[in-house]
C-alpha cells in the first residue's frame, strides 16, 4: 500500500488527485474510497491506497482508505521515507 495526501478534491464532480511521497500523482473517483465517505474526503487528508494503470496509461488510485487524523504523524513519516528512498534510487 502506498501512502499519500489528497492534493485536490472536487466534491461536485466526486473526483480528485492524490500525490505520494515521490511526487507521483494518481487520479481517483469517490467509488475507489473505502466506505465512500465523501463527506470526509478533503484536500490535505492523508490516505493509503493501491495503484493501477488504465488502458490509456493514466495512473489511478484504488482501494483508498482515509487515515485517521490521529495517525497522520505516521503517514507523514512514511511519505518522508518514500521521498528519501526515491532520491537514493534516483
Amino acid at each position: 500500500m502506498k501512502v499519500g495526501k489528497i492534493l485536490w478534491w472536487d466534491g461536485n464532480q466526486n473526483e480528485g488527485v492524490i500525490r505520494d511521497g515521490t511526487g507521483a500523482e494518481y487520479y481517483f473517483n469517490y467509488s475507489a474510497v473505502s466506505g465512500r465517505l465523501t463527506s470526509q474526503i478533503a484536500d490535505g487528508r492523508f490516505v493509503e491506497f493501491q495503484t493501477i494503470v488504465t488502458a490509456d496509461g493514466q495512473s489511478c488510485a484504488k482501494d483508498i482508505t482515509l487515515i485517521p487524523v490521529k495517525s497522520e504523524k505516521r503517514a507523514i513519516k512514511r511519505i518522508s521515507q518514500e521521498k528519501q528512498l526515491a532520491l537514493e534510487l534516483g
